[in-house]
């Protein structure tokens, strides 16, 4: 039942907390009844799954919230949920400020097709992540995404300050971990 999965949600975020694991929830807002795997095939969905199991998650004050990069119409019939602006105004919406936000992998071909890379890198921090993930591929597109991000910094498409809000939030939860652990 629902409340069994709230229950447990919070009970694992709280017992990670305990043992100083730090606790990503994902996909933010959800999978719903997609059939194959997301990150081989862009995906869309024209509903948006509930996201009540997240809210209830977010009272356990989880570190992280792992984006989607699924294609919801209803919040953003353009873009993956990664890369929209609204799609993660509703994740802060749904769960507050606190986490940090972190991206499904990004360097996945079907987003690259879309996207290019420099969209790849640029969308999600515009709509207000934190934190870029590239797993797959990454030897090939992790230098030149750095450089991108340089790029877009040095030229003002992307604000310093908008950087370092990110990295300010990092080091925030590197020093209070930190500090749990003397």
């Amino acid at each position: 039942t629902d409340s069994e999965a709230d229950a447990l949600a919070k009970a694992l975020i709280s017992g990670q907390k305990t043992a100083s694991i730090l606790t990503a929830v994902k996909h933010f807002p959800g999978y719903g009844d997609i059939a194959f795997d997301p990150e081989d095939t862009l995906a869309t969905l024209d509903e948006t799954p509930q996201v009540a199991l997240f809210k209830t998650a977010a009272e356990a004050k989880p570190e992280f919230v792992m984006t989607s990069n699924v294609i919801y119409a209803e919040i953003d019939a353009e873009l993956p949920f990664s890369f929209s602006e609204k799609g993660i105004a509703l994740l802060k919406e749904s769960m507050g400020q606190e986490p940090l936000i972190m991206t499904d992998d990004l360097p996945q071909q079907s987003l690259i097709d879309k996207f290019s890379l420099k969209g790849v890198v640029t969308l999600p921090i515009k709509a207000g992540a934190d934190i870029l993930t590239f797993s797959l591929n990454w030897e090939t597109t992790l230098p030149e995404a750095i450089r991108i991000l340089g790029e877009t910094v040095q030229t003002g498409e992307i604000s310093q300050g908008r950087i370092d809000g990110s990295v300010l939030k990092i080091i925030e939860l590197k020093k209070a971990y930190y500090n749990l652990n003397l």
